[in-house]
């Protein structure tokens, strides 16, 4: 399983995305009429408006980017602990209870996204 052995990798490659989206959320935001700004987000401090998201509803070229984001983010974090799960069963022959019950949960966390969001 390559997964694990590049688990460093991907986070670094994840926490670089998800901080160039962030920058850019918060400077285009500046663009934004008040109106479309998320009134704790709006303070004129930057590190407070850049942490809780100055814009409401981030929109580029028509699409929603928290749900464009979130939604391939929480089926990565599915899929990570799936080969997780393998790796564990091919070295040890079992997988752990607590292991079990953490990804059943998360399964029933994204299908509820999924159907409900």
């Amino acid at each position: 399983m390559l997964f694990p052995k590049h688990w460093l990798g991907l986070l670094a490659a994840a926490g670089q995305i998800a901080t160039v989206a962030a920058v850019v959320a918060y400077f285009t935001s500046r663009r934004l009429p008040r109106s479309q700004c998320a009134p704790e987000g709006d303070t004129g401090k930057f590190p407070i408006d850049f942490w809780v998201g100055r814009p409401l509803r981030p929109r580029w070229f028509g699409l929603d980017w928290k749900i464009v984001i979130y939604r391939p983010g929480v089926i990565g974090l599915l899929l990570a602990e799936a080969t997780c799960l393998c790796v564990q069963w091919e070295q040890y022959g079992r997988v752990s209870p607590a292991f079990v019950l953490l990804f059943v949960l998360h399964l029933v966390w994204v299908a509820d996204f999924m159907a409900f969001e």
